[in-house]
């Protein structure tokens, strides 16, 4: 006599012969795109259980406002070295990125982009180590904020990355950074759909670093991160920053999938 097995999928897991599958319901709708520490989900929006893939690195791009709002010594770094105000907390939380990913064995390329009127490559596609944050230190604040003006360099950044081997099956994420409104240049959240149609894997999240935001650069900001399918996070001091820096640098886990 055969004996026939039927399993039926619904919101349990569901796995036979080392296979993964779904443990959505049949028919769901796609799933919000996110990868989580204990599952995976994939890019048409289906949910798994298991995670049967693994961290490759990132080219990381650091969009910084210099702008003279940044020069307040409201908040100041805990490392000597930086400068005593908004901008050296950047510095030194781009530190605690940097060990992080570092600690984390993977072998990322970073740039750097400040901008306040005007965006300025200040690094491009160099090796993530920390001694690159010193060359930054040359820079000092000034001017108003333009968004705009940042998201401009990435482009360009994006552009060259393309030809270059060395950046060649890194994921591109950016980070970026301001403490105020943006005033003029153009539409933010179009220039993040822009950058996310040059290159679909980008993820573009914000942080708001003031003692006293305001709620129209936080809608601002978190509309940009939610174009670039990143985060918005807000920090208010030095030691929320690094937070903020340590946990983008856990996040950022772009996988090589392999569900089978």
């Amino acid at each position: 006599m055969t004996l026939f097995f039927f399993f039926f999928a619904g919101s349990s897991t569901f796995q036979a012969a080392g296979k993964s599958y779904c443990i959505e319901k049949l028919w769901h709708d796609p799933v919000p795109k996110a990868i989580s520490y204990t599952g995976y989900v994939t890019e048409d929006g289906h949910n798994f259980a298991c995670n049967h893939s693994q961290d490759v690195s990132s080219h990381v791009i650091f969009v910084v406002d210099r702008s003279g709002s940044m020069g307040s010594p409201d908040i100041k770094p805990k490392m000597v070295k930086f400068p005593e105000n908004r901008l050296g907390c950047v510095f030194e939380a781009m530190v605690r990125f940097i060990r992080t990913r570092i600690a984390a064995n993977l072998q990322d390329v970073m740039s750097v982009v400040l901008f306040d009127d005007h965006g300025q490559i200040a690094m491009e596609r160099e090796h993530m180590s920390e001694p690159q944050v010193d060359k930054l230190l040359t820079f000092e604040d000034a001017g108003g904020t333009v968004y705009s003006s940042g998201i401009a360099r990435v482009e360009e950044i994006l552009v060259r990355s393309v030809s270059d081997p060395a950046v060649a099956g890194k994921s591109p994420a950016v980070v970026f950074l301001s403490d105020g409104d943006n005033y003029g240049g153009l539409d933010p959240v179009h220039c993040v759909n822009q950058l996310k149609k040059l290159e679909q894997s980008l993820i573009f999240h914000t942080i708001m670093f003031a003692t006293d935001p305001t709620n129209s650069a936080k809608k601002l900001l978190t509309d940009m991160a939610a174009a670039g399918d990143g985060m918005f996070q807000v920090s208010i001091d030095e030691i929320q920053l690094s937070r903020s820096f340590e946990d983008l640098a856990k996040s950022l886990r772009p996988k090589v999938a392999s569900l089978m």
